[in-house]
């Protein structure tokens, strides 16, 4: 059986994460804002495998509040729940810094996603209208939030 471990990653961790990230998304974040989520108020998850990096999480928490920034599966490892698990330890972990809310946003095109954090319990609050930009110009964001009472 495959094992998997999670790690907070550093910044030796970049080039790994910008790959995943890469590889995942239709408009990737650049190297440079990898870099400036490494700070107080962040925390990056990293789910990995015989030391191979397989996913990550950014959280950045304010003032009991945090917000998952980014969250992307390598292509070859999706679809096995790991970005469930991994969003559920992102979970514990902003329970413990003492957050009462997680925030977050989705593309509304991202049916996969928006079924994941339903099951785990967010909640739709709002949408944010040609928010992110696509091939075709601009998608709408479904902003939803899970209470960490």
């Amino acid at each position: 059986m495959d094992t998997y471990e999670f790690h907070a990653l550093s910044e030796a961790d970049i080039e790994a994460i910008f790959k995943i990230e890469q590889a995942c998304h239709q408009v990737p974040w650049s190297l440079n804002t990898i870099s400036s989520c490494f700070g107080p108020r962040y925390y990056c998850l990293g789910l990995k495998q015989n030391n191979q990096l397989l996913g990550f999480a950014f959280f950045e928490h304010i003032c009991g509040e945090a917000t998952l920034m980014d969250i992307a599966i390598a292509p070859n490892h999706q679809g096995q729940g790991l970005g469930r698990a991994l969003l559920n330890q992102g979970i514990d972990w902003c329970r413990t810094q003492g957050n009462q809310l997680l925030w977050l946003e989705v593309r509304v095109s991202n049916d996969n996603a928006i079924s994941l954090y339903q099951q785990l319990g967010f909640s739709e609050v709002a949408v944010r209208e040609n928010y992110y930009p696509c091939k075709t110009g601009k998608e709408d964001a479904l902003v939803m939030s899970l209470s960490l009472k």
